[in-house]
């Protein structure tokens, strides 16, 4: 785009959409990582990961534990990739790592869309009395056809190295995940009807007991 723009109309308003390119994606990069460090805190107070993600800054009330775990895996995971993988091809270390993180996170999230558009099929003709056999059935597998077909577009032909590797690394994600669904359905049933109760809230009732200040109750003599 930022071509584009200097291209056709000046090479200061290329500069800005590049300077626009990368405000967007660094918020980009604070949402994910926000929304990573939320869902891990959640899970751990929902009993499904270690508590220790669960717990919180006593100042700032914010998920420390799972925040620092996000932002140390990050680092990590950059370094790995764009000293060991960058590509001149993709612009270079730093764009390396952005595009084949971006890559993997979009398929990822586009299996999710898919499960989602399926599954809401399953729970209006479950739980609704005004099943609509086009409004809660075509429409949603319409939307499955159309995310499958550019999950498919995104990986076939296959792109350059290393975004080549992002379909295996999001499948095997996928296959991990269902491996941990089936062992929580076999050993912690219970486990899984706690997923997702206090994702969208602040803690729930079980924030608060994991907030509270602990107190020291002394036994008289």
């Amino acid at each position: 785009f930022a071509g584009m723009a200097t291209r056709y109309v000046s090479h200061a308003f290329g500069t800005m959409v590049d300077v626009g390119a990368l405000f967007s994606a660094f918020i980009v990069c604070v949402a994910c990582a926000t929304a990573s460090s939320r869902t891990l805190f959640a899970m751990a107070r929902e009993g499904v990961l270690p508590k220790w993600f669960s717990h919180t800054n006593s100042w700032s009330r914010a998920p420390f534990n799972a925040t620092a775990a996000v932002a140390g895996i990050s680092t990590i995971v950059a370094i790995i990739v764009g000293f060991g993988f960058g590509s001149a091809a993709l612009g270079g270390d730093a764009w390396t790592v952005y595009d084949l993180m971006a890559t993997i996170g979009t398929l990822a999230i586009v299996v999710v869309y898919i499960a989602l558009c399926l599954g809401g099929i399953v729970f209006f003709k479950r739980t609704s009395r005004r099943f609509n056999p086009f409004i809660h059935g075509l429409i949603p597998l319409v939307g499955a056809v159309i995310f499958a077909a550019a999950w498919y577009g995104s990986v076939i032909p296959l792109p350059p190295a290393p975004i080549d590797s992002a379909a295996y690394v999001a499948i095997i994600w996928f296959l991990l995940g269902l491996g941990v669904l089936w062992y929580l359905s076999a050993r912690r049933h219970d486990a899984i009807d706690r997923i997702g109760s206090i994702l969208g809230e602040e803690g729930g009732d079980v924030g608060e007991e994991f907030d509270a200040p602990r107190s020291s109750t002394s036994t008289p003599a």
